[in-house]
Order: structure tokens, then sequence, then C-alpha cells
């Protein structure tokens, strides 16, 4: 009985221990975690006073435990921002959301990480070739929003068109217009189509796309600036007379009045350089008229 009983009491001992123990690791744990939560605070509080510096420490302190916590991955992605926001440092920006990725792909930041590296090469590096590739990446996440979708198209549209290629940029406009016809970039889609035809000399179908974009969108800056390419298109095919009255009417809403002024003042010099050099040639046919026939003197 004795034996018995002092295997139960072990038995409760063992158990209380464990108890014990588990609550020391949950309350570890979770001081851990809140003091991990004030750093990064402290670093955000940092990075806005511009102390640049003192957040990046900080930031790197947490991230060298290399944990699947969501605070650890949190303080990976705000070092990469703040390399990229905050000290215009790409490569730097790159490679902390390359890791990210690589040791996260799950995690939601992931994501957004995969979106920022897209937009460095796009807007800050101007390697639109790779932005194409990194773009393309985010098109097989399922998770990206509609909105987001719109954007990473047009973005791909738009490092074809910076690439000079303005037939494949064309054809992804056109396949965003088909995939998305309600998107908030519908104005601009239709309106780079049109600077890609004008850009590819296809200026009669340049002409009807820009006018697509005034008939489609009459109050948006855009149509204004439609029937100004419309204008110069016109002017470079020395059809000063329609350019003129296009001119005449832009000159009443378009926000760059002097622009416009000087656009109408250039082609009143070029009407009337045409005149005078009309008058000329008439005069000097005149004079071959009146002469031809006579013999000469000599």
């Amino acid at each position: 009985m004795g034996l018995i009983f002092l295997l139960i009491l072990l038995k409760r001992k063992i158990k209380y221990l464990f108890l014990i123990n588990l609550l020391f690791v949950i309350i570890f744990t979770s001081c851990h975690r809140e003091s991990v939560k004030k750093k990064i605070n402290e670093a955000e509080l940092n990075r806005n006073k511009g102390q640049y510096a003192k957040a990046i420490v900080i930031y790197k302190n947490i991230i060298d435990k290399k944990t699947n916590n969501p605070i650890y991955i949190k303080a990976l992605f705000e070092l990469g921002r703040t390399y990229y926001f905050y000290l215009n440092d790409y490569p730097a920006a790159l490679r902390y959301f390359y890791q990210l990725i690589y040791n996260y792909p799950n995690n939601a930041l992931a994501v957004s990480s995969q979106k920022n590296i897209a937009d460095i090469y796009l807007f800050k590096i101007k390697d639109f070739e790779k932005a194409i590739e990194e773009y393309n990446k985010l098109l097989y996440i399922k998770s990206i929003d509609v909105v987001n979708r719109e954007d990473i198209i047009y973005n791909i549209a738009q490092c074809y068109f910076n690439l000079g290629n303005y037939e494949q940029a064309r054809l992804e406009y056109r396949y965003l217009l088909e995939g998305f016809p309600n998107t908030h970039l519908t104005s601009k889609v239709y309106f780079r189509i049109a600077t890609a035809l004008h850009l590819q000399g296809a200026f009669i179908k340049a002409i009807n796309s820009y006018q697509v974009v005034i008939s489609k969108f009459p109050k948006d800056k855009l149509s204004n600036t439609a029937r100004l390419e419309i204008a110069r298109i016109l002017e470079d095919q020395d059809k000063l007379k329609e350019a003129l009255e296009i001119y005449h009417k832009l000159f009443k809403t378009y926000e760059n009045k002097d622009m416009v002024r000087n656009k109408i003042n250039q082609i009143k010099l070029r009407q009337e350089a045409k005149k005078s050099g009309k008058k000329n040639r008439d005069n000097w046919s005149g004079k071959l008229g009146n002469n031809s026939g006579k013999p000469s003197r000599k």
C-alpha cells in the first residue's frame, strides 16, 4: 500500500511540474512577444523621426532570431520597406524582400514583398524585362484581389511600352479591357493604345483611338490630351487648318494655355509662310510666262 501511495504522489508531482513548466513557457513566450512588439514600435518611431540607422539596427536584431513568428516576419518586411521607401537603397530592399519570400512563401507579406520587388524594377531601376518577370509571378497568386490584378496587367503593358514593343503593349492593354471591362484604368488604357498606334506611325488608327477616348470619357483630363495629340498628328501631316481649329477649341479648356497659344502662333506663321511662298512662286511663274517664246538677245 505504501508503495502504491508513493507512486500516486509521484505521478501527481510530475503532473504539477509539467503544468508549472507549461505555464512558465506560456508566460515567457508572451513576455518575449510583447518585448519584440515594443522593439518593432521603437524601430518605427525611430524611422518616423528620420533616424533610419537606429531603426535598421533594431529590425536586424529581431530578424537574426530566424523564426516563423509573424512579428519577426513583419520586422523583415519593414526592414525591406525602410531601404525601399526611406533610403532609396533598392538593392538592399530587394535582398530583404526576396529573403522574406524565400523563407516565408505562404505568408501574406510575401505577396506584398513580391509587389514591391516588381515595382522597384519598373519605377526605380527601370529594368522593364525583369519587372515583367516579377509581375507575372504575381498573376499566379490566387489571393491577389481584382484591383491589384488590374494594376499588375497594366504595369506589364507599360513595361512593353517602355521597351518600345508597342504591338505587345497593345495586346496587354486589350487583354486588360477584355478581362476587366469595368476597370478603374479604362480611360488610361484607351489612351495608351492610341499613343502606341501613334508611335507606330499608324496615324489614322491613332486618331480614331484618340476619338474613342474623347467620346467615352468627355470629362476626363485625358480627353483634352487626346485632342492635343490629334492636333499634333494633323500638324505633322501639314493639315494646318484642321489642327488650328482643334487648338482654338483647346485654348478654352486646356490647363497649359501658354503651350496651346504657342502652337496657334506657330501654325499661323507656317500658314503665312506658305501663302508668301505661293505668291513668290506665282510671281516667278508669271515672269517666266511673259518671257516665254522670246528669242534671246544674245
